[in-house]
């Protein structure tokens, strides 16, 4: 994939407009904050720190073969590795819902663009809150 310049002489893939000496709330600022909050609401720290498996394996009861489960029950102050990228994903797509809401209420939004901002907003906010809560019913029975 070919790299655009951004303004500044910058090599930005995407497009993205990475000034030189700009703002630190630049385009690029946004998106280095956007990836940290989903790295630290992941537990990447977590991961390289303790080195949990990336799932576990149970035995089924009526079977008796083992199933992987993505989840870590009844242990708050533990998780597999698919766990925290599954919760980190869901914070991270609920603040994208916001972000949308609020672009939704801007004023120089388009009146063609402003239902789409507010639905999808809508729908990543409720879809994404509520799986989190059923996650952590899953860790919390």
């Amino acid at each position: 994939m070919p790299r655009r310049r951004g303004r500044g002489g910058v090599m930005a893939p995407l497009g993205m407009n990475c000034a030189r000496g700009g703002s630190p709330w630049s385009e690029c600022g946004i998106y280095a904050v956007y990836l940290m909050l989903f790295l630290l609401s992941s537990g990447v720290v977590y991961d390289v720190v303790v080195g949990p498996p990336s799932v576990g394996m149970v035995r089924d009861n009526e079977t008796g073969f083992r199933r992987t489960v993505a989840f870590l029950p009844k242990r708050l102050n533990a998780q597999y590795i698919i766990e925290g990228l599954t919760a980190g994903t869901m914070i991270t797509l609920t603040g994208l819902g916001f972000v949308l809401l609020q672009k939704a209420t801007n004023p120089k939004t388009s009146e063609f663009t402003r239902p789409l901002y507010l639905a999808l907003g809508g729908t990543l906010v409720t879809a994404c809150f509520g799986l989190s809560f059923v996650f952590l019913e899953i860790k919390v029975p």
